[in-house]
């Protein structure tokens, strides 16, 4: 296939002021501070794996989170933390297994565990631990993992309650809709023998609404004044 063909009648080539090298991600670089260490030579594994897992625990717990029921999961994760990747070197046999908080992409917690695994040495550490308040603001398109879970632990009590009951339920622990009166719909029902005082009585309570009394019969209903 030919090159294309710029206007001088020579091969197209691109000026270097108008290349634009690719730009590289920058890499984080995190602090890690160590929280345990033990030696697989004389430490049994049995006692390592559960030390492992009540640090879990204790670091999760910090957050306000003891389970997660309607996360799935996973053969590889250490309590409720999830596998973010796994770097062997094989000529000294060491492993290390980075995890990641399961809310990181709801709600942007940078929380993370990392368990380093050698012949002689087996070592867990911490990059920015958790707060109480790292789950506060849940970026999720739909339900936030607070509703999720009030959703499972209501179906574990009561698994054949109907959806209506259960949006009940979730209605009487979510916040109140608040809609302000120039954004609601509203339906007037005027009949034809509604007199000039009952026209003007709903006129006024339009416009102390924010209605404008001229499309009416443009709103649908939430509020009606029937005459």
């Amino acid at each position: 296939m030919s090159k294309p063909q710029d206007a001088t009648g020579g091969a197209g080539t691109e000026s270097e002021e108008d290349y634009a090298p690719p730009q590289k991600s920058k890499r984080v670089f995190r602090a890690w501070q160590p929280l345990g260490q033990w030696d697989p030579t004389t430490d049994l594994d049995e006692f390592i794996e559960s030390e492992l897992t009540r640090i879990a625990q204790e670091k999760m717990a910090v957050a306000g989170i003891t389970k997660l029921s309607s996360f799935k999961t996973h053969a590889t994760d250490l309590h409720l933390w999830k596998v973010k990747d796994v770097y062997r070197s094989p000529a000294s046999g060491l492993t290390v297994t980075r995890y990641k908080c399961p809310l990181m992409s709801r709600c942007k917690c940078l929380a993370m565990l990392r368990v380093s695994r050698s012949p002689t040495l087996i070592s867990i550490d911490e990059s920015n631990m958790h707060q109480a308040n790292s789950h506060n603001v849940d970026q999720s398109k739909f339900l936030t993992w607070q509703q999720r879970e009030s959703i499972s632990a209501a179906v574990q009590v009561a698994p054949l309650q109907t959806a209506t009951s259960l949006r009940r339920q979730l209605h009487r622990t979510s916040p109140e809709k608040a809609i302000k009166p120039a954004h609601a719909r509203y339906n007037i029902f005027v009949c034809d023998n509604t007199s000039l005082t009952q026209k003007h009585s709903i006129a006024q309570a339009c416009a102390t609404i924010g209605l404008c009394p001229s499309k009416l019969n443009h709103f649908n209903a939430t509020w009606a004044a029937m005459y």
